[in-house]
């Protein structure tokens, strides 16, 4: 990323330095130690004879294919710094420059990354901050209770959706970056799995997780942008709040609120329109997913449970019915015995 002024840009630009030593390390550490690489010396020398001597048979074709897939990619995936070069670098400049892109709704090339767009929301959350602080209310708390329970609410709710907000495309951006870069780092034995037929779906999946993540940094930018483009308007609105010429709840403040919930929300669903796109799982998906069983499960215990106590019930009641039959049943003839009419059994 560029440099930038912004605190998330800053933390966000830490993460990825930290996150590319640790990549790095790990990636030239694991391919080091890959015995894929004494696999690979066999393999295209046993397959290369086979292939000499015409023992190959019908899998000639898939035999060549993985002998130079292996010679490829050996050298391409042997080292970080190459893969860095050609994918890796490649791939997270795309990322950026077209989550920059989707932010600015097509006015800007995406060359300064996600930087601007960090810039951006920060200061639309700054005005936010330098209005409610630098508002007056008339009287006192205690002369005029009631106007400024209402400015509490009110600035309490503006605050915590805009802080929510911020924070929230914050931690989506670090989760989705820092996701692809654990990609990265098992990056050269996915690619060199491509090698062979019977594994080149793991080559697949982390081509399509690579990507899910990619994209879901693209979509998480572009609701930020649009969000911070209505924010931004409002924002400069709010600059000039008067409450006793303007009231208390006014159409920019709600419209403020509306405009930051809604982009909270659609910040929730950009997991899952990447995963839509590549066939992965999205993440908010699973936790509400999982939020939802565990609710799901208390009300079907709590269900349960109250129809085995209404059963219980049920039973009992039906029990001390049926006892007091008989009883009335015994007295009855009991009596009835004792003026001739009856006997007993």
């Amino acid at each position: 990323m560029d440099a930038c002024s912004s605190l998330g840009c800053s933390i966000l630009n830490a993460l990825l330095e930290k996150s590319d030593v640790l990549v790095s390390g790990v990636y030239n550490s694991l391919m080091g130690s890959w015995p894929g690489l004494v696999i690979t010396t066999l393999y295209i020398l046993v397959a290369g004879y086979v292939i000499l001597m015409g023992r190959a048979g019908e899998r000639t074709k898939d035999w060549a294919i993985s002998v130079v897939l292996i010679m490829v990619l050996t050298g391409f995936a042997g080292s970080y710094s190459t893969f860095n070069e050609w994918v890796g670098g490649p791939l997270m400049s795309i990322a950026q420059k077209a989550g920059a892109l989707a932010a600015s709704g097509g006015e800007s090339s995406g060359d300064g990354g996600i930087s601007g767009l960090l810039d951006a929301n920060e200061q639309s959350l700054g005005k936010v901050i330098a209005t409610i602080d630098e508002l007056e209310v008339p009287g006192n708390p205690i002369t005029n209770a009631w106007l400024y329970l209402k400015v509490g609410v009110v600035v309490f709710i503006m605050t915590l959706l805009a802080c929510v907000m911020y924070i929230g495309m914050l931690a989506l951006l670090c989760i989705a970056l820092f996701s692809l870069m654990m990609m990265f780092m098992v990056a050269g034995p996915c690619l060199w799995l491509a090698s062979f037929k019977e594994t080149r779906h793991i080559t697949w999946a982390w081509l399509r997780a690579s990507a899910n993540y990619t994209l879901w940094v693209v979509f998480i930018a572009a609701v930020a942008g649009v969000g911070n483009r209505y924010i931004a308007g409002v924002s400069d609105v709010l600059t000039t709040w008067d409450l006793e010429r303007d009231g208390v709840f006014t159409k920019a403040i709600g419209a403020h609120m509306a405009i930051t919930a809604i982009s909270i929300y659609m910040l929730l669903k950009t997991s899952e329109w990447a995963a839509y796109l590549t066939g992965g799982t999205a993440t908010q998906a699973g936790v509400l997913g999982a939020l939802g069983s565990m609710g799901g499960s208390a009300v079907s215990s709590l269900a349960n449970s109250g129809g085995n106590a209404a059963g219980a019930g049920a039973r009992w009641g039906a029990g001390v019915a049926i006892n007091r039959t008989q009883i009335g049943a015994a007295g009855y003839r009991a009596y009835s015995a004792l003026k001739g009419l009856g006997r007993t059994r």
